[in-house]
């Protein structure tokens, strides 16, 4: 208690202002975070802004991307066969543009379902 009455001393804080000043004495700033840059991968130092909410892409009509997009919209999602017959992709390369281009470039949650055929389903999930 006299370590509260000393610091109720020098900072002029009330009781509950002391108590946030030792539970977290140092005051509140952004940390800078180390990242690695997608471009060039160099590492880049920087102090992290608010978050933003990222817009939808904007798709060309008829590219690929649309046409997965469009069927991984679908409330029962689409098959590995169904994404590979729309795109003319092989298995490994529909699976490599959903880990990649949607899940890391496009930022889209991206869920794994299993239907009751036996067959793996995959769904972009609603916001």
């Amino acid at each position: 208690m006299e370590g509260l009455r000393t610091l109720h001393a020098e900072h002029k804080l009330d009781f509950h202002g002391a108590l946030a000043v030792l539970r977290n004495p140092k005051p509140e700033r952004a940390k800078p975070r180390v990242r690695v840059s997608r471009r060039r991968g160099k590492l880049i130092e920087g102090i992290p802004a608010a978050r933003k909410r990222r817009k939808a892409p904007a798709l060309r009509a008829g590219t690929k991307t649309a046409k997965i997009l469009r069927l991984l919209q679908r409330p029962t999602g689409a098959s590995l066969a169904e994404l590979t017959k729309a795109t003319g992709w092989q298995a490994h390369s529909v699976r490599g543009f959903l880990s990649g281009a949607v899940k890391g470039k496009m930022r889209l949650r991206l869920i794994s379902l299993k239907r009751d055929d036996g067959a793996r389903a995959y769904r972009v999930a609603s916001k």
